[in-house]
């Protein structure tokens, strides 16, 4: 699949899965789109310390976005981080 232009805004759809039910034991997969960007890393850091190797960059999705002077960034810890083959579509953002 063809890549968008690194730190460029997408709207990236992927599956994820989400808890329902009681403690959210219950787990479905579902089809998400959300904002993204592409980054050229070689690689992060996940959440048990270990770390994950990406050649060929991946995909940031921050869990919030918030405007600063005019301009809209990225906001908070965490996110999702997905690699090319996650990804089903992307389509660049308008803004």
């Amino acid at each position: 699949m063809e890549k968008p232009e690194v730190m460029r805004n997408v709207m990236v759809t992927y599956m994820k899965e989400f808890g329902y039910g009681h403690y959210g034991i219950e787990k479905r997969m579902e089809q998400v789109t959300k904002r993204g960007f592409l980054t050229d890393s070689d690689g992060y850091y996940n959440k048990r310390d270990q770390w994950i190797e990406t050649p060929e960059g991946y995909y940031a999705v921050p869990p919030s976005w918030q405007e600063f002077k005019g301009i809209l960034l990225p906001h908070g810890w965490g996110g999702d981080r997905l690699n090319n083959n996650e990804v089903l579509k992307w389509v660049y953002c308008k803004d």
